[in-house]
């Protein structure tokens, strides 16, 4: 997808830190400080960065999720030549992140080169390389369910996702 000036995105995170950040006249900066911030575009890569249960069969896999809805201020974007498992150290790679991570080598990098966002477009991500540039909008709570092929028929469902 094509990205504006302005853009809104997911962000998946620890609850408190939603809440904190939903909460805060300060918004994102108030909660993430010196990281680089994972906002995606669409809900289930988001969900990845910090779902209980990636890797679970899709059969068992059930989860009520909150998520930020933010509208980003991208400033200079690039658009990474690399993957974002590329630009991230096998150490910070699978579940659990947050959406958070610290300024590694590549985001650095962009950083140095002028970027106030990367986006990495294998993945549809956006790391905000400077948390006070997102504008938290609304926070959302929903229930996700998947349903294995036995039960619905089917490759696999998905309910409950919320739209932008």
């Amino acid at each position: 997808p094509r990205l504006g000036v302005s853009q809104r995105a997911f962000f998946c995170g620890d609850g408190k830190k939603l809440s904190q950040v939903i909460a805060s006249p300060f918004g994102f900066g108030a909660a993430y400080d010196g990281v680089a911030l994972l906002f995606a575009l669409d809900l289930r890569h988001a969900e990845e960065f910090s779902a209980p249960d990636v890797g679970q069969p899709a059969s068992t896999s059930k989860f009520v999720g909150r998520t930020l809805v933010a509208e980003l201020a991208l400033g200079r974007c690039h658009t990474a030549r690399y993957s974002l498992q590329e630009a991230l150290p096998s150490s910070l790679q699978g579940e659990g992140l947050g959406g958070a991570v610290p300024m590694v080598h590549a985001l650095e990098a962009e950083y140095r080169a002028g970027a106030d966002s990367v986006y990495f477009p294998q993945s549809g991500v956006i790391a905000l390389l400077c948390p006070k540039r997102a504008l938290p909008l609304f926070l959302a709570e929903y229930r996700r369910q998947r349903f294995g092929q036995a039960e619905s028929g089917g490759a696999g469902h998905m309910a409950g996702t919320v739209p932008m």
